[in-house]
């Protein structure tokens, strides 16, 4: 799996909790007319959202803005810290804070904005409504904060191995966020505890898989691959003295002994001290409300205003027509292709990563924007932080830097570097993937909210969308091309039906393993595990790329002829991370225009 890397205010990348605050009011110019004065009010109530989201939490300014003074926020006025865990009065607060920014946002008249404003109210209405939605009821103790993909013990190793300064005080709010990790822990715990005694905790299999994490960190010790990161980022900081460099690594030292190790030590330990047989070892579906927590984590994931029996439908055509195009194939126009396909045999010529972003770089520049150049790495993670289920990712940079951006890759991909799913991996998390188009959005909008908002469904289905089409610019049989392709859609459209077969219709191991018994001969329960731990995770980028295709395919159509490739990314670029109904609003704009 991939997925691009921004560290979210709290760590809370598993829930969108928006905090606001109401605009403050402006004498008003009575020559100004009705219209005018609703979009200058949206306007600044955009701009004031944007910045109470930065003020709310130092990890979430550091993460966003390397000057947020230039935004209007002053850096010295934010405490920091890793912001607060889930207690009581947070939630509450939360909850309060949220009904607040309904009750302004409801009060502009949409019809009187201009085009760019209500394109903003779409996306900032979906966004709002999924942080209305996630806190409701029981609904915000579904979430598992220490779930083996996306849980607290690796967001930690990710986030101090991945932290850059860009000054020298930087470095002591790094130490400082490291002793932080201990309250914030505790805090995180004491929820989980409230979370299992509701009867919401994970499965015991799940528990396991973060518990060996947390042992691969703990056993580590003074080798550890986190500490040694810790005290390389130290190192490579050019602003500090030789005095200092050893200063802050003794300080981290301490830091990483007296806070994260006991973090990770409490972390296994609670984790072990709940896990029970007797919690719910199947999907979503089985806890009281489960299906409808399912149907707003579907919404929040996929961006898309479809069913789920609408998906569901659309997913099952897609792996239809991927398995006649395997077959057709196979049977009939090129066995030879597929049989050095299935085998193992193809190469994609590439043994070298920035030798494949080099030439990708190239490829594109027929059918996509142009964007001005950006520097970059690419380099491997250290096994003993790595997550099985990530490929790669890329760390999204803060809006103004002009630094260098990063790209991290599986260690388990260096035996399989030549591979084409390698590449299309790189094509994904790079060009003309997350890295170009997070760098396209901040090229072409200029209004600081829509270049900092996130949909994964867009992000992560546009990125899967390239990363098949990237494997069409490689020097290979079209057929051995297509094969990959099918073979992707298959195994994508097939995990997503088993993503809510699981957690929607409640399928336990036997009956997810007779789903797969009509089209593949596998044991299914490490598949079964993973999803019925992780739900909702793969949907952003199976969906997402379902419903750019879908979009693909409505233009084509249309235009025969006239489509244009180069045109149709542009229009699928345009608004940025959005839902898929502002995407498809620009698709159809882009049909019209072309006719």
């Amino acid at each position: 799996m991939k997925s691009p890397s921004r560290l979210v205010s709290g760590l809370l990348s598993m829930i969108l909790i928006f905090s606001f605050a109401a605009c403050t009011s402006k004498e008003e110019n009575p020559t100004v007319s009705e219209d005018l004065k609703n979009q200058i009010a949206f306007d600044e109530f955009i701009n004031t959202e944007f910045q109470d989201s930065i003020r709310e939490s130092y990890l979430t300014m550091h993460q966003t803005t390397i000057h947020p003074e230039q935004y209007g926020v002053d850096p010295e006025a934010v405490e920091v810290s890793l912001g607060p865990g889930l207690t009581p009065d947070y939630i509450k607060e939360v909850r309060r804070k949220n009904e607040e920014a309904q009750q302004k946002f409801s009060s502009f008249n949409y019809d009187t904005l201009r085009d760019d404003q209500k394109e903003t109210y779409a996306v900032y209405q979906a966004q709002l409504q999924t942080a209305l939605d996630s806190v409701q009821g029981d609904f915000v103790y579904m979430p598992n904060y220490f779930s083996p993909m996306g849980g607290l013990q690796s967001t930690y190793s990710t986030l101090f191995m991945e932290y850059d300064f860009y000054k020298p005080q930087d470095v002591a709010d790094y130490i400082t966020l490291m002793n932080d990790v201990k309250r914030y822990t505790d805090e995180m715990l004491q929820f989980t505890k409230t979370q299992a005694e509701k009867g919401f905790f994970m499965s015991s299999k799940a528990a396991d898989e973060s518990i060996a994490y947390c042992d691969k960190i703990i056993n580590g010790k003074d080798d550890s691959a986190l500490l040694k990161a810790i005290h390389a980022n130290i190192d490579q900081f050019d602003q500090l003295t030789d005095e200092q460099k050893s200063t802050y690594k003794e300080q981290a030292t301490k830091a990483f002994h007296e806070s994260i190790i006991p973090s990770y030590v409490e972390i296994r330990d609670t984790l072990s001290s709940l896990k029970n047989d007797s919690n719910n070892q199947l999907g979503l579906a089985h806890l009281p409300n489960g299906k409808e927590y399912y149907e707003m984590l579907f919404r929040e994931k996929t961006g898309s205003s479809r069913t789920i029996e609408e998906t569901k439908e659309l997913l099952q055509q897609y792996l239809t027509k991927s398995l006649y195009g395997i077959a057709t194939i196979a049977s009939k126009s090129n066995t030879d292709a597929y049989e050095a396909y299935v085998n193992g045999e193809i190469s994609s010529g590439y043994s070298d990563f920035n030798k494949m972003l080099e030439d990708l770089d190239n490829f594109i520049d027929t059918n996509f924007p142009p964007i001005e150049s950006v520097p970059y790495t690419i380099d491997y993670l250290d096994p003993q932080v790595s997550v099985d289920g990530i490929g790669a990712y890329y760390v999204v940079p803060p809006l103004d830097s002009d630094l260098v951006q990063k790209m991290k890759v599986n260690p388990n991909s260096k035996d399989r570097v030549t591979q084409l799913d390698t590449f299309s991996t790189i094509a994904h998390e790079g060009l003309p993937g997350h890295l170009y188009q997070h760098n396209y959005v901040l090229q072409h909008l200029d209004v600081p909210y829509r270049q900092d908002v996130s949909f994964l469904g867009y992000a992560e289905g546009y990125a899967t969308y390239v990363e098949l089409l990237s494997l069409e610019y490689l020097d290979l049989d079209p057929d051995i091309v297509a094969l990959s392709q099918n073979y992707t859609v298959f195994q994508n459209c097939l995990t997503a039906l088993t993503d809510i077969g699981i957690h929607y219709e409640g399928w336990d191991l036997a009956q997810t393993q007779e789903f797969f018994d009509q089209f593949v001969s596998l044991d299914v329960t490490p598949i079964f595990d993973q999803i019925q731990a992780n739900p909702a995770a793969f949907l952003p980028y199976y969906v997402g790329y379902v419903e750019f295709m879908e979009l693909k395919n409505m233009a084509q159509m249309d235009l025969g002829d006239k489509f244009n490739e180069l045109d149709f990314h542009t229009a699928i670029l345009k608004s940025g991370s959005a839902p898929f109904d502002v995407v498809k609003k620009n698709v159809e704009d882009y049909i019209t225009q072309a006719r």
